[in-house]
């Protein structure tokens, strides 16, 4: 089944396209170590590690389509630079769309799905 995992919200300099899809996910798993569940269950607890909200904004914000180095900027700027508590919400919600989706989201299937439930022809 392919799914966006997009959600869009407004971020340092304005509204931004944010997308935690399973490349992503994993790369924040790297990041921190730990489930991407875990990480959530730290931000939803509001006892997240200091980097889990702005290490989720930078991958989402280049999973959305930002240039990796524009995302570290804003993020810098905008996260990093600020009290820690003010990004969680914003990273809550970004996690929250790559793991459990978004109440818009419909999920397809791939091409390759698509072909592999198309029944057979049969000959007789």
């Amino acid at each position: 089944m392919s799914r966006d995992a997009s959600t869009s919200g407004v971020f340092g300099d304005g509204e931004h396209t944010f997308r935690m899809g399973i490349g992503e996910l994993r790369e924040l798993q790297e990041k921190t170590g730990v489930s991407p569940f875990a990480v959530l269950a730290r931000l939803t607890a509001y006892m997240p590690m200091v980097d889990d909200a702005p290490d989720i904004i930078r991958i989402g914000l280049v999973g959305g389509g930002m240039a990796p180095i524009d995302a570290v900027r804003l993020t810098d700027r905008y996260a990093r630079q600020r009290p820690p508590a003010e990004s969680i919400p914003l990273a809550t919600a970004i996690l929250k769309a790559g793991l459990l989706g978004v109440p818009d989201e419909k999920p397809g299937k791939s091409e390759g799905e698509a072909a592999a439930e198309t029944p057979l022809p049969t000959t007789g």
